[in-house]
């Protein structure tokens, strides 16, 4: 009868897989006739084959059961010949088999599957679209985005242990103008010595907000500081290795070798190792209730041909080198370790970059240097189980040289920008949150109001989140 279990146990899950399979290869209503017929005889195809092997493995597994009893029966009388050992022998094959075609199973249709919807209600003042940061070239992913009813980066995430020794993730994310690839990646599960290795697509290490996806921010938007220095954050291309150290306090560093396509590099320098970055991060807890945890981050970036936009929209490209640092320092509070009830977060980054190279305007060829410096601070607090409140409190600040070029090519006036946000949210679960946030920009940024209404939901399964 276990025998029969563990055989009926995969048949359900070879059922399940073939409806999960239906699920996915449905056509869309806009698909041609031919091809809904297609699919549909290839689906039932996959069910008789499914069934007929599940119907053959139970007629063998009653054959063995027989064998069995009759084994049993001459045991008792104090003899156990050898037809019952072949049954014995073949009982176990069977018992095998039936392990491998759940296995076979299981690695077939083993992803967990989720989705991240997020949308918005939006009152720009100023307007939607671009902005300009006094002083500071940005990316192409720091605009206001749209006014109005919009769709925000929603997700939909893949991941799974591979095998015993790897585990695969992959973020396909998507808004109201684009799709793309956020992370696709490995990583490795079992490495000896505390080691880790990532290889892919992934949301680099540096810092503490910058690996977090949207759906995870405390704030629709990303802090100031990282749309100007990061393009809101950094993904690229690269492999990543990392070691924990055997120690009381959480102790890790790492470094990444990255291709160098995204912002602040450009061009996939150096024959594609454009960037680099290394990271030391530490953490700990402060008696039942508190912990923290603090990180310190280099990034060295090359560009061929980074562009940006002059205030005129005019494309403005960069040759030459860019380092990074950064400081983190993270405070999590909740009493008596209890989150669900009270917490409080407060989180502050700062980061200092320094761009070399060559700038190419429409005017022709110039000399850049620049030293930049910006922080933010923010804190979140839980006052009763499901609502939050929280403040944030961003500022940048730099200044540059321009040689053979109008300081105007980069809108740098002097002025410091600035941006305040507060915010209110409501979870009804740890699958929705819906979220009302109120923001003044200045000091170069038009002393504008920014309010947000905001929905994120969660669907299927996912993972838990980062400290």
């Amino acid at each position: 009868m276990r025998i029969r279990t563990h055989v009926l146990g995969c048949l359900v899950a070879a059922s399940f897989a073939v409806l999960s399979q239906a699920a996915f290869a449905e056509p869309s209503q806009d698909s041609e006739p031919s091809e809904i017929e297609a699919s549909k005889h290839e689906l039932l195809e996959m069910q008789r084959d499914y069934e007929m092997r599940m119907h053959k493995l139970e007629e063998r597994v009653q054959a063995a059961e027989q064998r069995a009893e009759q084994a049993a029966a001459q045991t008792a009388d104090g003899v156990e010949t050898a037809p019952a050992a072949d049954a014995q022998s073949e009982d176990a094959t069977l018992m095998q088999r039936a392990s491998d075609a759940w296995a076979g199973v299981s690695r077939a249709f083993n992803p967990s599957i989720s989705a991240i919807l997020q949308g918005r209600l939006a009152y720009l003042q100023g307007g939607e679209g671009e902005r300009w940061l006094s002083g500071f070239p940005l990316g192409g992913m720091t605009d206001r985005g749209h006014e109005g009813i919009s769709l925000g980066e929603s997700e939909v995430v893949f991941s799974a242990n591979v095998d015993d020794k790897l585990y695969g993730f992959l973020d396909v994310s998507f808004d109201q103008d684009e799709i793309g690839v956020e992370e696709a990646y490995f990583s490795t599960l079992s490495l000896p010595f505390g080691l880790g290795l990532k290889g892919g697509q992934f949301l680099s290490a540096i810092g503490y907000h910058n690996d977090r996806h949207p759906h995870t921010w405390d704030f629709v938007d990303a802090p100031l500081v990282y749309e100007a220095m990061l393009d809101t954050s950094l993904s690229d291309a690269g492999v990543q290795l990392s070691w924990v150290a055997p120690t009381d306090l959480y102790f890790e560093i790492g470094g990444e070798a990255l291709r160098g396509d995204a912002f602040p590099a450009a061009g996939a320098a150096n024959r594609g190792f454009g960037s680099g970055t290394v990271f030391a991060k530490l953490a700990g807890d402060v008696g039942e209730s508190s912990s923290w945890k603090a990180g310190l981050s280099y990034l060295r970036a090359d560009s061929n041909g980074r562009e940006s936009e002059a205030p005129d929209a005019s494309p403005v490209f960069f040759d030459g080198s860019t380092d990074l640092v950064i400081a983190d320092l993270v405070w999590k509070w909740a009493p008596l370790g209890n989150f669900h009830e009270r917490n409080f977060t407060f989180q502050t980054e700062y980061m200092h970059r320094q761009d070399r190279g060559d700038v190419t305007a429409g005017a022709g060829p110039g000399r850049y240097r620049s030293g930049q410096d910006g922080f933010y601070a923010q804190g979140v607090y839980q006052f009763m189980p499901r609502w939050r409140v929280g403040l944030r409190y961003g500022q940048l600040w730099g200044d540059y040289d321009l040689e053979g070029l109008a300081p105007g090519v980069l809108a740098g006036d002097g002025s410091s920008p600035r941006r305040v946000s507060t915010m209110l949210d409501f979870s009804n679960s740890e699958f929705s949150r819906f979220r009302l946030q109120y923001s003044f920009e200045s000091g170069g940024l038009g002393d504008d109001s920014l309010v947000y209404l905001q929905y994120i939901l969660s669907i299927g399964s996912h993972g838990a989140h980062a400290f």
